[in-house]
């Protein structure tokens, strides 16, 4: 069988998205571009491996310092497919952080590459003597993730601080996404907001033996005449912030209320917001009536149209109305926990 190495170039369609735009640069730039080369013939049963080359350059349109950007995704065109669930897979807490890579990450190493970062200040010229050469190698992570590990030593020591990417769902003409979550202490340092304005990784032709079959970690299941694929890259930009520390919070960080579920409980009333006794009974059968536990209280009903907190009409006779009433009942009739001991009293004793 004769074997082909075919070049090709990826159209990459390009979007700078900021996350708030009333703090961030409009200047922002971002350009990527990709190259593949597939060995043998693209298909379904069986798909080509795949060097995949991508190169992200990020900027502002004047040359100065960009916005730090948190998040990156990376669209995949559905012509190529990943089995990284296939090959040796690398956690990304045995990595981060460390100084030795473990074997159990060398085994599932899949690319390598280059980055370059400059700390600064956005929107001020970039500061030559503080970029940081970074090189980069690329495991397939635990979790069905693409780890991107950073090592660097000056003026920063940075060993092995990985920048997970979550490989997701895609759309349309694109088979899957890749999000890139930068860590924190990779947008600030020292006083300083960092923009990795550089990467260039390489994703290797790497295969695995699975049931007696070859599978690639990255194939290529059909070419086009043109050569050309479609990709996307989406750049989200964070906002200016204070040098060395985190952006204010945006449209998208709004605090939530805690949504802990609890318990359904009774709440007992003050001596001035008596209930009928009537009332009573069916509303703290209700309230302790078996069920899913919801988040929120259950408060007994009160009626203030009366200066006592009763009704202003004469009650009806209930048939309820007997020795043990001042008790709360459950489903099985048997006597629960008093309530307002000091305004109900026992009609009878039992």
């Amino acid at each position: 069988m004769r074997r082909l190495f075919v070049l090709f170039a990826v159209g990459a369609l390009v979007c700078a998205i900021a996350a708030a735009t009333a703090y961030a640069l409009t200047n922002n730039t971002v350009k990527y571009t990709v190259t593949m080369k597939h060995k043998g013939k693209p298909s379904k049963a069986k798909p080509a491996k795949v060097q995949y080359r991508g190169i992200l350059d990020v900027g502002t349109s004047d040359g100065k310092q960009p916005n730090v950007a948190p998040t990156t995704v990376i669209y995949f065109p559905k012509q190529i497919v990943e089995s990284g669930r296939k090959f040796p897979q690398c956690n990304p807490k045995a990595l981060d952080g460390k100084a030795a890579v473990p074997a159990s990450c060398k085994k599932a190493e899949v690319g390598s590459g280059t980055a370059t970062a400059f700390p600064g200040t956005p929107g001020q010229p970039s500061i030559s003597a503080l970029q940081e050469a970074l090189t980069v190698k690329a495991y397939n992570g635990k979790g069905h993730q693409l780890l991107l590990a950073l090592n660097g030593t000056t003026p920063q020591t940075i060993q092995n601080r990985v920048i997970p990417g979550k490989i997701g769902h895609g759309g349309g003409k694109f088979g899957y996404t890749v999000t890139f979550q930068v860590p924190q202490d990779l947008q600030f340092q020292a006083g300083f907001q960092v923009a990795l304005t550089h990467f260039d990784v390489t994703i290797k032709q790497k295969t695995a033996r699975v049931k007696g079959k070859t599978i690639p970690y990255l194939g290529l299941t059909a070419c086009p005449k043109n050569h050309t694929l479609p990709t996307k890259t989406t750049v989200n930009f964070a906002q200016d912030g204070t040098p060395g520390q985190p952006a204010p919070a945006g449209k998208g960080d709004v605090s939530r209320p805690s949504r802990k579920r609890r318990r359904a409980r009774v709440r007992p009333l003050p001596a001035a917001e008596l209930v009928p006794l009537r009332q009573l009974r069916r509303r703290v059968r209700l309230a302790a009536r078996p069920g899913r536990a919801r988040p929120w209280e259950a408060d007994l009903p009160v009626d203030r149209g009366a200066p006592d907190g009763l009704h202003g009409r004469p009650a009806r006779p209930d048939c309820r109305d007997r020795s043990g009433g001042s008790l709360a009942l459950d489903r099985r009739r048997r006597a629960r926990d008093r309530l307002l001991p000091e305004q109900l009293e026992r009609r009878g004793g039992r």
